[in-house]
């Protein structure tokens, strides 16, 4: 956590988590490196590191597909945390508590050594992840799976959150978009579609 790990050597380990998970052909070692690489994902500043890279983001994809490739509950688990921050961040809905998130900020405006997430948040990099996110990991195919999972072979603890994670796509629902089924373009296969312009003031906020 940030209290024994310093936020801006988390970053700099996170990709490394990434590449084990997505790599590595030890199945334990797999697990726990998508074991903390989904804890990771749950601070703002940390997921927008790794999804506001195209090579990371696709190396995200490759990882999740290679997960649902083997019947894992310890697996299930974690990739759900992973899509359930990654919307909750891309919907602006907290993922962390109050006090962590002040830290954050905190931290980002003391330690010099922070500055490259400084700059990537000015950057617009909340907008690219984002974008990343719905064209690399809340992919209908990703959520299907993971929904089909949390009810065969099945887990409760999954099932609940998998409960949230279609409510809250429900909530957030476009009712204005055209049902026609003779609208076709590149918007219909993702869940998310997100506008052009970003406020860099709330992206600063949101760090």
């Amino acid at each position: 956590g940030l209290e024994h790990v310093e936020l801006a050597h988390m970053g700099v380990m996170l990709p490394v988590f990434l590449e084990i998970w997505s790599r590595h052909a030890n199945i334990v070692m797999k697990h726990h490196a998508l074991r903390l690489f989904s804890n990771y994902c749950q601070i703002h500043i940390l997921y927008v590191s790794i999804m506001a890279q195209m090579p990371l983001a696709e190396s995200v994809a490759s990882a999740m597909h290679r997960t649902f490739g083997t019947w894992d509950i310890r697996d299930l688990r974690y990739v759900l945390r992973l899509l359930i921050a990654a919307l909750s961040h891309a919907l602006s809905i907290p993922v962390m508590p109050s006090h962590v998130s002040t830290t954050v900020v905190q931290t980002l405006k003391k330690q010099p050594n922070c500055a490259p997430l400084v700059e990537l948040l000015q950057d617009g990099g909340t907008l690219r992840a984002n974008a990343a996110a719905a064209k690399y990991l809340l992919l209908p195919k990703f959520l299907t799976q993971v929904i089909s999972w949390c009810e065969h072979p099945g887990d409760p603890f999954s099932r609940t959150w998998a409960l949230w994670l279609v409510l809250t796509l429900f909530a957030h629902e476009d009712k204005l978009k055209p049902s026609s089924a003779d609208v076709k373009n590149d918007e219909d296969d993702l869940v998310l579609v997100f506008s052009e312009a970003a406020d860099e003031k709330h992206l600063m906020r949101r760090a």
